[in-house]
């Protein structure tokens, strides 16, 4: 079920496969998005965290969304400094869950959620992959959803 990012699997946390994108490669994130005619998924999550629960659940969204998504690594450690707005509020909203590893899937211009994918453990988290992929593979990546993400205004 796992498939190679099984092997990703370290002492403590998690290694982040060099194909996934960090928050600071963001720009290149999104050309690749566009290119690839894909959404960007974030997955929030600590790599270096010592719950195995975390780090099975972090490995397993990686690997059942390589193949639909860009993806995007969020350091669950650091604040939203520089972040995007939208991005920002996507990764706060209670739709995505309280619970790390959570993961936040927006079309390549970062204006619409697609969907969000909450930490479950086992068989709750393959039915919520399964139900993602499913979504992904009917929607548009430039389709959008009904949750448009707009900065607050000052």
């Amino acid at each position: 079920m796992l498939g190679l990012a099984h092997a990703a699997f370290a002492a403590d946390g998690f290694k982040v496969p060099g194909t996934v994108f960090r928050m600071g490669e963001l720009v290149q994130a999104q050309a690749r998005a566009r290119e690839k005619e894909k959404p960007i998924a974030f997955l929030y999550s600590d790599e270096r965290t010592g719950c195995g629960l975390c780090v099975r659940a972090s490995v397993q969204m990686i690997d059942e969304l390589k193949m639909k998504c860009v993806l995007v690594y969020v350091d669950a450690r650091q604040n939203f400094t520089g972040y995007p707005q939208t991005v920002a509020q996507a990764l706060r909203a209670p739709e995505g869950g309280q619970t790390i590893p959570k993961t936040v899937v927006m079309d390549a211009d970062l204006e619409n959620v697609l969907l969000f994918i909450p930490y479950a453990r086992g068989p709750a988290l393959d039915e919520a992959l399964k139900q993602a992929k499913k979504t992904l593979a009917t929607a548009a990546p430039a389709r959008p959803s009904s949750r448009r993400l707009r900065p607050p205004t000052p």
